[in-house]
């Protein structure tokens, strides 16, 4: 019995280790931005591409739409971003919160709910138009990718996309992992108020909004963290 105990005991060191060394792989594989500037990065993007190794995502990828994020700096140096999308017909929102590390550009968070850990890295961006991001997600002993195309517009150009597509591609994700978002209703489009009133709710400590596809509008209160939509990985 002891033996057996030990025996699983050196196998989930073993995992444990494999883990590690893979995250390291990664780090030292994913280039970034070079003189990475976040006072110009902050802001609203739209998530217009993606490509991951998730299994959800891969179950899901046919119904995603695009989602609107916003980063917003804090005091304490960490970086919040605000991130709506639709789901079930109704406008909600996630949070997380991003904190720098000692490499300008490359950031991590912890998701609570779902006890993972994630890397961030900005690879790629000229701050006006786009931005190519790297996400890597690991779970105890599960580990997945991401790659990201931000734009600052819903409208994307044809060589912006295939950037992406070469970018993702060249980072390990086959075609099939490879998806190019469309475009949301107007409950994107705009920030401000719209008819019939929305009703907003809590849920967790974590505000949601609901309501008509035709707008929406984020009420003052709302839980200024990172509303992560499904464009890094949950």
């Amino acid at each position: 019995m002891m033996a057996m105990g030990l025996l699983w005991m050196g196998l989930a060191l073993l995992q444990a280790l494999e883990t590690q060394a893979q995250m390291e792989d990664i780090h030292q594989k994913i280039p970034l931005q070079p003189d990475f500037q976040e006072d110009k990065f902050i802001g609203a993007w739209y998530s217009v591409g993606l490509a991951s190794t998730f299994p959800w995502f891969l179950k899901k990828k046919a119904e995603l739409t695009m989602c609107k994020s916003v980063l917003t700096p804090e005091a304490d140096g960490t970086v919040n971003l605000t991130a709506t999308f639709i789901r079930n017909n109704q406008c909600e929102s996630r949070t997380s919160l991003l904190r720098k590390t000692e490499e300008p550009g490359h950031y991590v968070y912890k998701s609570i709910k779902w006890e993972s850990d994630h890397n961030v890295y900005v690879v790629e961006t000229n701050y006006e138009e786009y931005a190519l991001l790297y996400t890597s997600k690991t779970k105890g002993n599960s580990h997945f990718n991401m790659a990201t195309l931000y734009s600052r517009t819903k409208d994307v150009k044809t060589e912006l996309k295939e950037r992406f597509i070469r970018f993702a591609k060249s980072h390990g994700f086959t075609e099939d992992t490879i998806v190019i978002l469309p475009k949301t209703g107007p409950a994107h489009a705009s920030m401000s108020h719209t008819s019939p009133p929305l009703d907003f709710r809590l849920f967790s400590g974590k505000s949601q909004l609901h309501g008509p596809l035709t707008g929406m509008i984020l009420l003052p209160g709302a839980t200024p963290a990172l509303r992560f939509c499904i464009c890094p990985i949950k």
